[in-house]
């Protein structure tokens, strides 16, 4: 990818065990992949980054810090979280900081989110051409599904069954503690005629959402940086995703980020597909998860630049192939998975050393289910 040598990594469940396994795999693998990318789905703190400027659907949030809001003690009556220094995440490393300062100055902000724009499209560009060619049996659409469909509600507006709907669970549903039907779960918002006038208001989304000609262009690609909460648990009660902002600090929650931070140099960057409330569902994932690859690349891009080594140094990587292998002689390494791929399923690449010709030569094994493809070649690897 561009200049750098990628190995990416498809995870094969969500949750911090799949993610520190298979972290812990690349580095042994590839012993000198240098900085990791944790790419996928979040859902955000609505108002996190500030009232005239909040987070919505599609936006990026990257990390500067990771926080394991459920790592804690449970008590009779609260849940104590374990913050001191032992318990927690470290922070990034000098050349993860270095480019963190750099994305948060008004000129590279621009930037990249330019390119990230410009990678989106060229994405949504590719997948509609595909769909067109009906080239594969599954297809995924990374069409912006619109300002009208993006809905926020307060963090007490319960997603359930209206009084009027017969469900008795639903109709004695009247705080956070109460449950609601399982059917409930399953259903969006128009299905359980969810009340409107409820909806938050939100300048931007309003005239956006009021142009019938309103696209992805309206607001753009957007990326915040902040503290990620990482979990093994989906929030999905707005009051509790506030409390845990309020104690934490955090402006996002996923469920990879802490298996990754302590293995490898590491950026977690994730699309914003839902307000981590009782009203998500999954009609804003795959867009998201495309912001997110988007804003990656650029990132990427624009910031990994990695010092050449001397031929001396290929020593130093683990022969995993005999001399004379199509894998030695790759200027850059395509990764396609044999299946589609889920945009539930967060993506792990590392970036390590730019192409060329003091370049060292990638000999590590390929993970079962992809196929490398190298360049001129009408065969896998």
């Amino acid at each position: 990818m561009g200049k750098c040598n990628v190995v990416l990594v498809l995870l094969s469940n969500m949750g911090k065990a799949s993610a520190a396994s298979a972290a812990a795999s690349l580095r042994s693998s590839y012993p000198r992949v240098s900085l990791a990318f944790l790419v996928g789905i979040c859902g955000a703190v609505p108002f996190a980054g500030s009232e005239r400027d909040p987070v919505v659907l599609g936006d990026v949030i990257i990390s500067n810090c990771v926080v394991q809001y459920d790592l804690g003690r449970a008590l009779p009556d609260r849940f104590v979280r374990k913050d001191t220094v032992h318990d927690s995440l470290g922070r990034p490393n000098k050349t993860v900081r270095n480019i963190l300062i750099k994305l948060d100055t008004n000129i590279d902000r621009e930037h990249i989110e330019k390119r990230a724009g410009d990678f989106l499209k060229a994405l949504q560009t590719k997948s509609e051409e595909e769909a067109k060619r009906k080239r594969r049996g599954r297809h995924t659409s990374y069409k912006y599904p619109g300002a009208a469909n993006d809905l926020l509600f307060p963090a007490w507006y319960r997603h359930k069954h209206t009084a009027d709907s017969g469900c008795r669970t639903c109709k004695n549903c009247h705080s956070n503690s109460d449950p609601a039907c399982d059917e409930s779960l399953t259903l969006s918002c128009k299905e359980l005629k969810c009340d409107m006038s409820c909806v938050v208001w939100r300048e931007h989304l309003e005239s956006a959402s009021n142009d019938p000609h309103a696209n992805s262009d309206a607001r753009g690609v957007v990326f915040f940086i902040g503290t990620i909460g990482s979990g093994d648990s989906v929030i999905r009660s707005g009051e509790h995703r506030d409390q845990i902002a309020k104690q934490t600090g955090v402006i996002a929650f996923e469920m990879e980020g802490a298996g990754v931070w302590d293995e490898l140099p590491c950026i977690v960057i994730k699309g914003v597909c839902d307000y981590a409330d009782s009203h998500k569902n999954k009609e804003w994932q795959s867009y998201a998860a495309a912001t997110a690859a988007s804003v990656a690349k650029a990132v990427m891009e624009r910031y990994v630049a990695f010092a050449r080594v001397s031929d001396s140094s290929h020593g130093k990587i683990t022969a995993a192939r005999a001399e004379g292998h199509p894998a030695d002689h790759f200027r850059a390494t395509i990764c396609q998975p044999w299946r589609h791929s889920r945009p539930d399923r967060p993506t792990m690449f590392g970036a390590g050393r730019p192409c060329g010709p003091s370049r060292p030569r990638w000999r590590g094994q390929v993970t079962t289910g992809y196929r490398i493809r190298a360049p001129n070649s009408g065969k896998g690897a």
